[in-house]
């Protein structure tokens, strides 16, 4: 999970970099309109010949790449704190032996259950950065 943490840290400060500005496109023309992170410039003009590239950089600009990390973030923390209940419940159960609850042998099954669930999509997120030195193959769905 701490790779994909720093995945998503590392777009959200490539962004805030960006932020204040509105990216707009059209007649061949990529505009960023307003001062780059509080700089100087108020607007930066490059020509782009390509219309469906440009409507994607576009589309693409700082305050969505940042709701989408939030948003990618949430799911992390989600399988994080699941996988911190079933490892609490497998140290109760190893502790306790045969005279393990009920209670921890459900908050086992129970948090087994969701992390498995959750851990397909985890490795699926993290294929968005596998060209970056730190992804593992192991790591493929």
């Amino acid at each position: 999970m701490r790779f994909l943490y720093a995945r998503l840290d590392d777009d959200a400060r490539a962004a805030r970099s960006a932020l204040g500005r509105e990216w707009l496109f059209g007649a061949g023309w990529l505009i960023a309109e307003g001062p780059p992170g509080g700089g100087e410039r108020p607007r930066e003009v490059c020509e782009i010949a390509d219309e469906p590239t440009g409507r994607y950089i576009a589309r693409q600009n700082p305050a969505r790449v940042l709701r989408g990390g939030a948003a990618l973030k949430r799911i992390v923390d989600e399988y994080t704190e699941t996988a911190r209940r079933r490892d609490a419940a497998v140290g109760r159960i190893k502790e306790r032996g045969e005279r393990a609850s009920q209670e921890d042998l459900d908050a086992w099954d129970r948090s087994q259950y969701q992390a498995g669930i959750l851990e397909g999509p985890l490795r699926l997120l993290a294929l968005m950065y596998a060209d970056h030195p730190d992804y593992r193959d192991t790591w493929r769905p």
